[in-house]
């Protein structure tokens, strides 16, 4: 599809960004949330995996928007765009998650939840955009890099163990 096609249906990159990642991560909380309404339930840990292996596999779905869109310059006489600012809803919304289930067991979090939240998110994204710097061997085994990914956001992030 060429540029002046996609703009001409989706106008700028804003909307582009709301189709393209917008709207399936709101799709993914849904279904997250639909799947498992109470984060402190049974299943909650398996969820988190997958949640995360979803967002990976989005950021790898959408890398060259994400690239596009990280390293787009304003004009000089205008600050710097957010351009995941669409994602703080997200954000508030997982941080709410993780702190019901360290209500639900009476323990503090160890860590800021919407740092840790967002750092995460960056985990998740470097591992797909920096992928080279990070990795300049060459890319690791898929599966291994989702599963550590899964592994470590899950122990970071996921609260006290529900199941």
């Amino acid at each position: 599809m060429s540029e002046t096609l996609l703009f001409r249906y989706h106008g700028d990159k804003a909307a582009l960004f709301d189709t393209v990642v917008i709207q399936p991560f709101q799709r993914l909380m849904d279904e997250f949330v639909a799947q498992f309404p109470d984060p402190t339930g049974p299943g909650a840990r398996e969820a988190s995996r997958a949640f995360t292996r979803h967002v990976y596999e989005l950021f790898e779905a959408n890398e060259g928007l994400f690239r596009a869109l990280l390293n787009e310059r304003p004009p000089s006489n205008e600050e710097m765009p957010r351009p995941l600012a669409g994602l703080d809803p997200f954000f508030r919304a997982a941080v709410a998650q993780v702190a019901q289930r360290y209500r639900a067991a009476g323990i503090e979090p160890p860590l800021d939840l919407a740092i840790g939240v967002r750092v995460g998110m960056g985990m998740i994204a470097s591992s797909v955009l920096l992928r080279d710097h990070l990795f300049p061997e060459g890319p690791p085994d898929r599966a291994a890099l989702i599963q550590a990914l899964e592994h470590v956001v899950f122990q970071g992030l996921s609260g006290p163990q529900a199941d």
